[in-house]
């Protein structure tokens, strides 16, 4: 199928690529797998650029805004991508499928470093808290934050050996001239409706904490969550569930979201072609 290209839009796609080949691909892509990114059926993708290193897919009904880049990318039915597709084959479409922009070929300039992963040196024993905590930055084993209890981080590395957010927790980063930065020597895991927040930065930082994880098993973000952190994980799945909202970039050796989600902000459906 032929790509339907809006020539009114092309501008957009220079915006997207502006960073330089060999950068670190967690902050040179707003999502990026190692192997695969895979998003399910109807999911929002307000922020580019995507990339992977062997397959690229948009589920039915998905909408992307934003440069999307693979060696193998398919669009199921009806998806839209609002950008140009950057391939080493043809793209495979559905029926249905759209690509606004353009599709070129994949080359080097889109080369990218996978990111280094700190060395990690986490404390010894379990805590767990159910109630609102005030961490400071520092070495801590294997901490579990209880459901419905608030975890409050400020600037400055915190080293774990696991971290667990149960159901209906709380994050709340205080942004005091700089990020958190999570560092996990285990797992990393997020229960379902956990929320995060960002104080201080006035009103100028969504991004507030940074999340490194060296676990090889999935790292699951919960349902109904809303995440703003940027998540590394180079070794593991990072798993988006359904009804997610993620306003940070995403890293992992697969990324995949399921159905219903918003990554980035929601999608914005472009100025019809005169």
């Amino acid at each position: 199928m032929k790509a339907v290209v809006c020539g009114a839009l092309v501008l957009s796609a220079v915006f997207f690529w502006q960073s330089k080949a060999g950068a670190d691909c967690s902050r040179r892509y707003f999502v990026f797998g190692e192997q695969a990114v895979v998003f399910g059926d109807r999911v929002e993708i307000g922020r580019g650029p995507v990339a992977a290193g062997q397959t690229a897919e948009l589920g039915v009904n998905t909408r992307m805004q934003g440069d999307l880049a693979a060696p193998a990318i398919t669009l199921r039915n009806d998806a839209v991508l609002n950008g140009t597709a950057f391939s080493a084959g043809p793209v495979n479409l559905s029926p249905g499928a759209k690509i606004l922009i353009r599709t070129l070929p994949l080359g080097p300039e889109h080369d990218c470093e996978p990111p280094g992963v700190p060395t990690i040196t986490p404390g010894t024993g379990s805590e767990l808290i159910d109630e609102p905590f005030e961490l400071p930055p520092g070495q801590y084993g294997n901490l579990t934050v209880g459901v419905g209890a608030t975890l409050a981080v400020t600037t400055g590395e915190y080293h774990f050996e696991s971290l667990t957010f149960e159901p209906d927790t709380r994050l709340v980063i205080v942004w005091q001239g700089g990020p958190a930065r999570l560092l996990a020597n285990g797992f990393v895991m997020f229960g379902d409706r956990h929320e995060q927040m960002v104080i201080g930065g006035g009103g100028k930082v969504s991004v507030g904490a940074e999340i490194v994880s060296r676990q090889t098993t999935q790292l699951r973000l919960g349902t109904d969550a809303t995440i703003l952190s940027r998540i590394v994980a180079p070794y593991a799945e990072v798993n988006v569930p359904s009804r997610t909202t993620v306003r940070a970039p995403l890293y992992g050796k697969v990324v995949r979201v399921e159905p219903d989600s918003i990554i980035g902000k929601p999608y914005t459906a472009p100025t019809a072609c005169e």
